[in-house]
């Protein structure tokens, strides 16, 4: 956990003192589309290897994990293709519905940001199996560094919003790169192992992956995107770029400690096994209250002074997505505290579970914009009722996981 979080810490670091300047050189409008941009690529990435690289870590012999490696770039060429089709045919339409047409121009870019992070998964997913986190850790400071580059340099010559998608897909491709270069070898010692019967049978064991896990996995990235799919459709590209600065700030805590600890504690977890249920509640109880001491201080900051330092840190035209963050830190709390633990549905085989859960959070986001839509509510009052909503799913998933290990 602290490998991970070394890297991640000082990757933000990096992204968050260049975001004052990068929000002086591209407009609220320019972070609307790349809003739609890269929530395109969170929806749709799990496509690629139709979620098959989270069992990368489970087989005992790497002859086997190196199987599903192969396959899951397999399914991600063929996805790569399907997509190109369809934004060739419908991008015009689809990125219009979201006050985004330009991005119909930038297609091909959606595409390799899709391939690039499907990758990426795949990679990190081997790097858990053998348990190589300094390399991740590189990985996410070498992102953040190719991402910031590419956004200035590209903004400064004029290039927008077209400076902001290209660093996106930057970021992936430059983590597929370093975790490559180190994992090379490892994979290419067992590539005279895969054989397509090997795929065939991995594709048919792990087969409730893309019955269960992709539909819940697209369910839950739907979840966090949907929001600023709805704010850009709803109120605009201006407002839809306000409110993904206020998610970038307050998702900054999660992504220093929530998501690196997740990966560690699914990697101990899976190690342990589903059958130490006592070893594995202990695990979980411990890391509950660390994160617990962890999370009360960024959510009082966030909550208290967002409005006033936003408007000193990234500029006067941002006040509204201060505003905005210090709506969303009341379920900042909850979210930092259940979003690790969701890995306990793998190692227990409860994909179901996990569709559950995600379907209910689809449904209360659901329930919350379709009725702001219907009453024409204003763009506060929607978050508000939107950060209660969130509240209560995160309390009920808390429950369940806490079930689930008992």
């Amino acid at each position: 956990m602290g490998i991970l979080a070394s890297g991640s810490v000082i990757s933000k670091l990096i992204g968050f003192a260049a975001y004052p300047v990068i929000t002086r050189i591209y407009s609220p409008e320019d972070f609307g589309v790349l809003a739609v941009f890269v929530a395109a690529i969170f929806i749709l990435y799990p496509f690629g290897s139709l979620r098959y690289s989270i069992t990368i870590p489970l087989p005992k012999r790497d002859e086997t994990a190196v199987n599903i490696l192969v396959m899951g770039l397999l399914l991600t060429v063929v996805s790569a293709v399907l997509f190109s089709l369809i934004f060739i045919t419908a991008g015009d339409d689809i990125f219009s519905f979201f006050n985004s047409p330009v991005l119909a121009g930038y297609w091909w870019l959606l595409v390799l940001g899709i391939v690039g992070a499907s990758i990426f998964d795949l990679l990190t997913h081997w790097a858990t199996r053998v348990r190589s986190f300094g390399i991740v850790a590189r990985s996410h400071i070498w992102q953040t560094i190719a991402t910031v580059v590419s956004q200035i340099g590209l903004g400064l010559i004029g290039l927008k919003p077209a400076g902001l998608l290209v660093g996106e897909v930057a970021r992936k491709w430059c983590g597929n790169i370093v975790q490559y270069r180190y994992f090379f070898n490892d994979v290419k010692q067992n590539l005279a192992n895969v054989t397509s019967r090997r795929i065939v049978f991995l594709f048919k064991y792990y087969g409730d992956l893309p019955l269960y896990h992709l539909p819940s996995q697209l369910i839950s990235v739907l979840t966090l995107k949907i929001p600023l799919l709805f704010f850009a459709f709803k109120y605009g590209a201006d407002t839809a770029g306000q409110l993904g600065l206020a998610l970038m700030v307050v998702g900054i805590p999660m992504g220093l400690i929530g998501k690196t600890t997740s990966n560690a504690y699914y990697a101990e977890i899976a190690k342990i096994g589903s059958k130490r249920k006592k070893e594995v509640l202990d695990l979980t109880v411990s890391l509950t209250k660390r994160l617990v001491a962890l999370s009360i201080a960024p959510t009082l900051v966030l909550l208290l002074f967002s409005p006033f330092l936003f408007q000193l840190i990234f500029g006067p035209e941002w006040l509204q997505a201060g505003q905005f963050t210090s709506i969303l830190a009341f379920y900042l709390f909850f979210e930092f505290l259940a979003t690790p633990f969701i890995q306990v549905f793998n190692v227990f085989n409860l994909q179901r579970m996990y569709l559950l859960i995600s379907g209910v959070r689809l449904a209360l986001i659901a329930t919350v914009f379709i009725s702001v839509h219907i009453w024409n509510i204003d763009v506060y009052t929607a978050l508000i009722a939107y950060t209660v909503f969130m509240i209560m799913h995160f309390v009920y998933v808390i429950l369940k996981i806490y079930a689930v290990i008992k």
